[in-house]
């Protein structure tokens, strides 16, 4: 019944209600009950524990599954109430991940503050020459990234956080590798190092293999700084790389 250790005090919650759930069905044995929900044991090991988030179309097909094979006539929890709970742990998740990444970026030299950003090398004012790799100097003329930036830009003016971050994340999930790499690098070009960092760390589940392409897009891109900032935060040194 113990959680992993990296479990934020909402990621418990969540695995609390979780592990409800999954009590409901007949077997009492994981492996049966991984076979029913038709997930490998090790996973539903990983959800149980904490370690790993179950995503939205996996959560609810695991909870079609528990209502086929539950010893109960009414479910002891909601699927809204999961869903909440699921991406009030992401959100936390994230928010600390990004306060990390602040610390972390502090020692990359694309990874600058919004006032060092604005006033490049060379004692060029905001409105001068601009610094960084020749991508992100370049204006950007694609429709899903305009849109993304104003978006993220619009929800950190109005401090929601919740929804900087959703956007960041459904940003990660639907742009192609280009698309993520010209909203990265106009960000830094436009000084919202915190924007580029929260959409650089919004999909906190990307796996080693995902994370060590988007890295080597980044490189190509110039965004070399970047793509040390997601292996640093996705890739940590030992034991399982999965999130």
């Amino acid at each position: 019944m113990t959680f992993w250790i990296g479990c934020t005090p909402a990621r418990t919650a969540f695995v609390t209600k979780f592990r409800i759930l999954i009590g409901a069905m007949h077997s009492g044995k994981q492996g049966s009950r991984a076979l029913q929900l038709a997930i490998p044991p090790s996973t539903l090991s990983n959800y149980w524990s904490g370690r790993r988030m179950p995503r939205v179309r996996t959560l609810r097909g695991m909870y079609d599954a528990v209502r086929a094979n539950s010893s109960t006539a009414d479910m002891p929890v909601t699927l809204a109430e999961l869903e909440a709970l699921r991406m009030n742990a992401l959100t936390d998740s994230r928010a600390r991940d990004t306060q990390a990444a602040c610390a972390i970026a502090g020692s990359l030299p694309e990874a600058r503050t919004p006032q060092a950003a604005a006033e490049p090398s060379g004692g060029h004012p905001a409105g001068g020459p601009a610094a960084g790799p020749a991508q992100d100097r370049r204006s950007t003329e694609n429709g899903k990234v305009l849109e993304t930036l104003e978006v993220l830009r619009s929800a950190r003016a109005s401090g929601d956080l919740r929804h900087l971050i959703g956007t960041a994340w459904s940003a990660s999930r639907t742009l192609s590798q280009t698309e993520f790499c010209e909203a990265v690098g106009a960000l830094h070009a436009s000084a919202d190092v915190d924007l580029a960092e929260a959409l650089l760390l919004a999909d906190g589940q990307r796996d080693a293999d995902d994370t060590m392409r988007l890295a080597l897009a980044l490189m190509a891109a110039g965004l070399a700084s970047s793509a040390e900032l997601i292996m640093r935060a996705s890739l940590p040194s030992g034991g399982d790389v999965r999130r």
